[in-house]
């Protein structure tokens, strides 16, 4: 059966060249590739290996000062489907979400939230912008009839540039549902607030934030969201949802 190897603290950045240079003594290959999958999977550094192998990989690792774990890849949870959350009702037992299209909903009992995954995140947009001017040109009937004519003509240009902007992106997992559920503040309703609701996202998703660590166990959160929480500087920004997606599966699979 195969076993995947993952590592247990939550250290970010990575020490990818050390890392990488201990999972090449076990596994072989160029250090360069591993460096790569490091920066691509985080800590989750190797998969589909024989059991033997993945626990001394483990050791290995371990020894060398990078605390890791081997687990049986057919008892880890499947990658989680990715679904928007874009409305929900926290309560202290559970979270409420809307599961049809007559405002039925379903109950996820706090109790049953495996991971609770905050992290800051690149968006990039493109900006497309026109500009027009005048140019001398030729007409065409003019060239059409052997009379080149000189005519006023209206040239239109368009630049398009990459706009990089940063904010933060709330990651759920619920134990058993195989369902990532991924919250974006600028488009949550956040109604459930009632009377406390503030005239901003950015105000509303720090109360959602704030009812979410009282009603959850702060074991299930990741040390990035609760520096994140708290207000520490995290020393990394995912370039994309994607990227902190599988930040997210390292931080599942490191469970077991």
């Amino acid at each position: 059966m195969p076993f995947s190897v993952f590592l247990v603290d939550e250290t970010m950045p990575l020490a990818v060249v050390e890392i990488a240079e201990s999972l090449r003594e076990v596994l072989g290959g160029m250090v360069h590739d591993h460096i790569r999958a490091l920066h691509t999977h985080f800590g989750w550094v190797a998969r589909n290996l024989p059991e033997d192998e993945a626990r001394g990989l483990a050791a290995s690792l371990t020894a060398a000062g990078h605390r890791a774990t081997a687990h049986d890849e057919n008892r880890l949870p499947g990658p989680p489907g990715v679904v928007q959350l874009r409305r929900a009702e926290l309560r202290r037992g559970a979270l409420a979400v809307g599961v049809g299209l007559l405002g039925e909903s379903r109950d996820l009992a706090w109790e049953s939230l495996s991971l609770v995954s905050l992290g800051q995140v690149q968006s990039v947009t493109q900006e497309k912008t026109t500009q027009s001017e005048r140019k001398w040109g030729l007409s065409r009937a003019g060239l059409a009839m052997g009379l080149p004519m000189p005519v006023l003509k209206k040239q239109k240009t368009t630049h398009i540039e990459d706009e990089v902007a940063e904010g933060l992106l709330l990651q759920l997992v619920f134990a058993g549902e195989g369902v990532l559920r991924e919250l974006h503040p600028g488009s949550f309703d956040y109604s459930y607030l009632a009377e406390r609701l503030r005239p901003s996202s950015r105000e509303n998703f720090a109360l959602l934030l704030n009812d979410l660590a009282e009603f959850t166990s702060a074991s299930a959160w990741t040390a990035m969201a609760r520096d994140l929480v708290v207000g520490r500087a995290i020393p990394h920004t995912f370039a994309s949802d994607k990227e902190m997606f599988r930040f997210t599966l390292w931080r599942l699979g490191a469970q077991g």
